[in-house]
């Protein structure tokens, strides 16, 4: 059985979700693998060396972990939420 709320408070920080900008990754890399591999290279680049996390196609400005003793019940509730609001600020 699933959880129903997160085992830690740790949200991402202002933007939405980064599965786009993984796909993308991905499937580059795997185009990039499929060439090196035709061309006879042994030695394949990892996904480092093909996207940068710096770059436009990953949205969020990475994690942070949010203090809730600082919060009130309701943005605890919603910080706690596994499909709950995505970089609630509790932790000024």
């Amino acid at each position: 059985m699933s959880r129903s709320i997160k085992k830690t408070p740790i949200t991402g920080c202002c933007g939405g979700s980064d599965k786009y900008g993984k796909q993308k990754a991905n499937r580059r890399l795997r185009r990039i693998h499929k060439h090196f591999i035709r061309n006879g290279h042994e030695i394949l680049p990892m996904i480092k060396d093909i996207s940068d996390v710096w770059s436009r196609e990953f949205n969020k400005d990475g994690k942070v972990y949010n203090d809730l003793s600082k919060c009130d019940n309701e943005l605890k509730r919603q910080i706690m939420k596994k499909w709950g609001a995505n970089g609630f600020d509790c932790f000024i």
